[in-house]
């Protein structure tokens, strides 16, 4: 589910043209946004978690990782058409921050 949202936030990026990390256009947050809740709210493992509380992990989550792309990063995406391997460690750390942040609190 993470990978997925970290695509739709790299493939906002590289349709928008914008290279630059952290200067998504309120658009494409929106668009983002929508993607992670919708997945949340439809997860198995968030029974239980109101709705409210999901929307504020996907408010850090997407945040989190839009401060974390760089140039570099859509660059390695556009020639290689995947992400590079340090993206497995930025989804895990980004929605481990997010969780102890917004859920486990």
């Amino acid at each position: 589910m993470m990978k997925k949202l970290l695509g739709i936030v790299v493939l906002g990026l590289l349709l928008s043209g914008n290279a630059y990390a952290g200067l998504l256009s309120d658009e494409e947050i929106k668009h983002n946004l929508q993607a992670c809740k919708k997945g949340q709210y439809s997860s198995q493992n968030n029974q239980g978690i109101s709705r409210s509380v999901l929307d504020k992990y996907c408010v850090c989550y997407v945040n989190k990782i839009d401060e974390s792309l760089t140039k570099k990063d859509i660059e390695y995406f556009k020639k290689n058409r995947r992400y590079p391997e340090k993206f497995d460690r930025l989804v895990f750390e980004s929605s481990k921050q997010c969780y102890l942040k917004v859920i486990a609190k």
